[in-house]
């Protein structure tokens, strides 16, 4: 059997150690170390006394038994006519009562009836009880499992009446839930130790499997791994329910959660039930959905990707620096995203807009992004190397009629002279942008307001016509006033063979997958000009060659106004264009010659 595991009647808690990643120790383990558990105290030595009020002091424990036969050990007694009579009940509940005859003195008597609980027990020399107490003599009662581990189902379900350790603090120690059902009596919870692991499911090429369920209602906030701890609790493809309404905590080691879910049943938009990860020395918490559960998270280095928030009071909390990747918030009571220190929160391709940020310090700031993804190719498709994508931003600002003004000149905003619309210079630096309104920031004074400023470094598209990732600033709040800037974009794409082609007015408010097509490269234009035939008098007239007649007749000099015969010249005076014959009446009878050459 993989692990050890110790049972302690005082605390009620079991401690499981050993066990390896690859030979785990499992509840099935647990289970049949609860079942071998022999010498299990329900009353600890003590001197037999007579009367009533005598009871156990931990209750007989017979979980899927129903009721257990029971043992009473007896020392340091003289061998005299005394009795053991014990009061209590059977496995329907029934009253039922045993004497146990002990004149022989030290030794172990075992009843023959099994008791689900026992209510009272006498120790005199009447064998009804009520008797006079022994003269002398100790009685310990004992069961014979721990009775503390319940497996309804084998595999497959169980319920847990102990706390539970894994690990002793230094063991290196490993546990593994996966396929089954666990459930924790009120009350009771567990903790992960230094060097120990808990793991629900599996984790198979970076998804879970084989998923766990896991329910506790602990009586107070419950810290899984406490500070200067560091173990590990893996969770994959499981579920962990909280059913009393308190924090579930781990201050200490690594926490690593993918594909599961992880909610509170009580507590609906509660600012107490929460998941507090922010002590934890690393995290990994990806496609993972909080029911109920404020995430207090942004531990000093982690990965937070594809976390959906739902009904919540606030959807994402954190203290300190850090970053969230495609999240998801909804139904949220106050907030989706409140940073608690004089750090930044980074947001980066949410899947809801954020729409109920909070600063609660002055130094803290909230930033929405989004990822850009560009690929280029020519007209037929072809992946094109050597494009350089250029990207700039101007701010956006709502204006005192509730429109949305776009800057069109870089200024700092000293005062309300350039505030659009009443500012009495305001059209000089700004220009509207969206009659709606709704899509800029605040206006402010003493802030730097552009027009045309690169948001990412020129990026050149590689041998697969691909652009290095980057990210794209939407909107940051900053101040405890949650003031807003709203920006907007314009891409440039340039390649020496081709024409520039210009985007603008992006609003950047999701990622960007593009792929662009930068259609006739220069030379195909120009080999269109120059090959392209328009017209045939005989010998072929290309594009280009047309242009050139129709410049000569335009713009080139002419001779011969007056007379029978009009020449017309190139643009470059160099040589005769065209030669027409015409009537008296200047009207063109005949072309002599026509060089498009």
């Amino acid at each position: 059997m993989p692990g050890t595991f110790t049972y302690t009647e005082v605390t009620n808690k079991i401690k499981q150690t050993d066990g390896t990643s690859g030979a785990p120790a499992t509840f099935n383990d647990m289970y049949l170390a609860d079942q071998a558990g022999t010498g299990t105290d329900l009353l600890p030595a003590e001197a037999g006394t007579s009367g009533p009020g005598n009871s156990l002091t931990y209750a007989i424990r017979p979980t899927h038994d129903k009721a257990l036969i029971i043992k009473c050990i007896v020392a340091g007694k003289t061998a005299e006519a005394d009795y053991i009579f014990i009061t209590g009940t059977d496995a329907w509940g029934a009253a039922q009562t045993e004497s146990l005859d002990v004149s022989a003195g030290n030794g172990t008597y075992t009843t023959t009836k099994r008791f689900a609980t026992v209510t009272e027990f006498d120790c005199s020399d009447n064998a009804a009880g009520g008797g006079v107490q022994w003269a002398d003599g100790m009685i310990q009662v004992t069961q014979d499992i721990w009775g503390v581990i319940w497996e309804h189902v084998a595999d497959g379900q169980y319920r847990i009446d102990a706390n539970v350790d894994f690990g002793d603090g230094s063991t290196a120690s490993y546990f593994a839930s996966v396929d089954e059902l666990v459930w924790f009596e009120d009350g009771l919870v567990f903790e992960i130790t230094t060097a120990a692991t808990l793991r629900l499911g599996t984790l198979e090429a970076g998804w879970g499997i084989n998923g766990a369920h896991w329910s506790l209602s602990p009586s107070s906030d419950m810290t899984i791994i406490v500070s200067g701890q560091t173990g590990t609790f893996n969770v994959y493809a499981s579920s962990i329910k909280i059913r009393s309404l308190k924090r579930f905590i781990a201050s200490d080691g690594a926490v690593d959660m993918r594909n599961s879910i992880f909610s509170h049943s009580n507590g609906t938009n509660s600012s107490i039930t929460s998941f507090n990860i922010s002590g934890v020395a690393s995290i990994s918490f990806q496609k993972m959905y909080l029911n109920n559960l404020n995430l207090i998270a942004l531990p000093a280095s982690g990965t937070l990707v594809g976390i959906h928030a739902h009904r919540s009071r606030i959807g994402f909390f954190a203290s300190i620096a850090g970053a969230y990747e495609k999240t998801l918030v909804t139904e949220t009571a106050i907030n989706d995203y409140y940073e608690n220190g004089n750090a930044t929160l980074t947001v980066t391709d949410s899947e809801s807009p954020i729409s109920k940020p909070h600063i609660r310090l002055a130094g803290g700031a909230i930033i929405e992004q989004y990822t850009t993804n560009i690929h280029v190719t020519d007209k037929d498709g072809a992946d094109l190397q050597s494009v350089d994508v250029d990207c700039e931003y101007a701010h956006l600002v709502e204006g005192t009629d509730s429109k949305t003004y776009k800057c069109i000149q870089d200024h700092t905003s000293v005062d309300a002279t350039h505030k659009p619309i009443t500012g009495s210079d305001w059209a000089s630096f700004w220009e509207l942008y969206d009659a709606a309104g709704g899509l800029g920031g605040d206006w402010q004074t003493t802030f730097d307001f552009k027009a045309s400023t690169q948001e990412f470094a020129t990026q050149t598209t590689d041998a697969d016509g691909d652009i290095t990732e980057q990210v794209i600033q939407y909107k940051k709040w900053t101040t405890t006033s949650e003031l807003l800037e709203a920006r907007i974009h314009k891409f440039t794409y340039s390649h020496a063979s081709y024409p520039d082609f210009v985007m603008s007015d992006v609003i950047v408010d999701h990622p960007l997958v593009w792929e662009h097509d930068m259609g006739q490269s220069t030379s195909d234009l120009t080999a269109i000009i120059q090959n392209a035939q328009v017209d045939d008098d005989g010998s072929p007239i290309s594009l280009a060659g047309a242009l050139r007649l129709l410049l000569a007749t335009g713009t080139g000099k002419s001779s011969g106004g007056g007379t029978g015969t009009i020449v017309f010249r190139d643009v470059n005076d160099s040589k005769d264009r065209i030669s027409a014959t015409v009537d008296s009446d200047g009207n063109r009878t005949a072309i002599g010659a026509r060089d498009s050459s």
